[in-house]
Parts: structure tokens; C-alpha cells; sequence
């Protein structure tokens, strides 16, 4: 299928600056579409994809001036240690990967789990979890050795 650059469709496809191109997603149905260099698309729902969406760089919006009721993550630890990571393979192409199971990360992260029948993971959710666990755990690794240096000074003395 083509994009229809007619004046019936002028809607669809407007050019912004020499660099940029803005197709109203809302209006495109075809079974393929080719993006190009410059092409930038803009969806107010949500996009789907089937196969892999290839990009050099994938941003997140995460400016603060967008979240309200922001905490640290508590136990992050806790809820880490009761993940499973795993290895598998996709059965449409075969081809081997590594991730989480929806289902399993749902029982202790539901806010990350989005999905019906069909479930997918928010993995930049994990994120700020895997961050917070990090430093749990630097926090066990430096009480673990002020232990050890004072078992140390009371054998020695």
C-alpha cells in the first residue's frame, strides 16, 4: 500500500520542517507501510507492531513535570529477588531471547503488566526497581564489612 499525498489526504501527510514528516497514524490502514529517513509518526493511542521495531534509540518520556506522587521504590530488593529472569525462544520466529515471563512479573509488579489475553511488560518500569535494588544491596555488601572488620579487631585485640 502507498501513502496517499493527495489534497483528500492532506490531513494524513504534512511536512513540518526539510526534515521532519508527521503522518496522522489515526488515518493510515494498510497492511504495510514503509517509514523513511525524516519520517516521524505521532499516535495519541497506542501503536502495534508485529516483528521487531528496529531504531538506533528508543526515549521514554520521563521529565518529572509529568509525574506527581513520585517515592522511592521500598524492597526493591525483595520484589527483584522475586523475579525470574529467563531465556527463550519467540514461537513465530524461532529466534532466542532473554526477558521475563508477563504472567510471573504480574504476581509481584501488576503496574508493569499491561494486557488482557495477550500480556506485555513495561521493561523501562523495571528500571527504577533494578537501580534501587542495586543500592539495597550496597547497603548489605558495606554492613556485611564493618561486620567483618569488627570481628577482625576482636580477634586481633
Amino acid at each position: 500500500s502507498t501513502l496517499d499525498r493527495s489534497s483528500a489526504a492532506s490531513d494524513v501527510y504534512k511536512r513540518q520542517s526539510p526534515n521532519t514528516t508527521i503522518l496522522n497514524s489515526s488515518v493510515i490502514a494498510a497492511d504495510t507501510f514503509k517509514v523513511g529517513v525524516g519520517v516521524t509518526l505521532y499516535s495519541s493511542g497506542d501503536a502495534y507492531f508485529a516483528g521487531i521495531a528496529k531504531a538506533q534509540l528508543f526515549n521514554s518520556l520521563s521529565d518529572i513535570e509529568f509525574k506527581e506522587n513520585i517515592q522511592t521504590v521500598d524492597s526493591a530488593l525483595d520484589k527483584v529477588m522475586s523475579l525470574r529472569g529467563v531465556s527463550f525462544d519467540w514461537k513465530d520466529s524461532k529466534e532466542p531471547s532473554f526477558g521475563v515471563i508477563a504472567q510471573e512479573l504480574e504476581q509481584v509488579l501488576p503496574e508493569l503488566v499491561y494486557g488482557e489475553s495477550s500480556k506485555a511488560v513495561n521493561y523501562n518500569g523495571l528500571v527504577g526497581i533494578l537501580i534501587e535494588s542495586i543500592k539495597d544491596m550496597k547497603q548489605e555488601i558495606m554492613s556485611l564489612n564493618e561486620e567483618i572488620q569488627s570481628l577482625k579487631q576482636s580477634i586481633n585485640n
